[in-house]
């Protein structure tokens, strides 16, 4: 039975991370590290991280995790990358380099 969560404390968190930016950015895989092109590609859901989840963490509870991206923030895909993976400092740099001209 699942019983793991993937938070950030998880030991997997970052393979998750990299896995789900992957999984989002599939069909412009330049966009992966540009965290400015994330809500591009996003369905407004979850679907690509249930993807990896269910394909890559068969020890993860699905409705723990979706209660804890829901609690610090994350209620779709690309703000599961932004608001739960990435601390404030790292969302400030991020916005900062999306918005130069």
């Amino acid at each position: 039975m699942a019983s793991e969560v993937m938070t950030r404390d998880h030991p997997d968190w970052n393979k998750f991370v990299e896995l789900l930016k992957t999984e989002l950015t599939k069909d412009e895989p330049r966009y992966k590290d540009m965290p400015s092109m994330w809500p591009t590609f996003c369905d407004g859901k979850w679907t690509g991280a249930l993807t990896v989840l269910m394909r890559h963490f068969p020890k993860v509870s699905v409705p723990k995790t979706i209660r804890y991206f829901r609690a610090t923030g994350g209620f779709c895909d690309c703000e599961v990358l932004t608001n739960c993976a990435m601390t404030p400092d790292e969302r400030w740099q991020a916005f900062n380099e999306g918005t130069r001209a």
